[in-house]
């Protein structure tokens, strides 16, 4: 299992609260060890049943973080005063996707 956090704020006080919000989401995933990733935004699972799954014996279900970001999210998590908040949660995640950008993004 991953969880996906969206970051789609439109307004930089929007941005900053997301990113800030699954900045410590995430540091208490991680402190507590909490592995059941109950500060997902969006979840998916695997529709396998346990029996055909051995990593969830084994514990090793939690798949890490994923992080999605649109265009106008991007222009304020690039800004110079988001820029490192932006980098300490994304460099977290296993995946970073960016949506909707402009060629000048890419």
């Amino acid at each position: 299992m991953v969880d996906i956090f969206i970051v789609d704020g439109t307004e930089h006080e929007e941005v900053y609260k997301q990113l800030s919000t699954f900045r410590e989401s995430i540091a208490g995933v991680l402190a507590h060890g909490n592995r059941d990733g109950d500060c997902a935004v969006v979840r998916f699972d695997d529709e396998e049943s346990d029996e055909m799954n051995p990593c969830w014996d084994q514990g090793e279900a939690f798949g890490g973080f994923a992080l999605i970001v649109n265009g106008h999210s991007l222009v304020h998590a690039l800004g110079e005063d988001m820029e490192l908040l932006f980098l300490e949660v994304a460099s977290r995640c296993k995946a970073v996707i960016c949506c909707r950008v402009t060629p000048l993004q890419k």
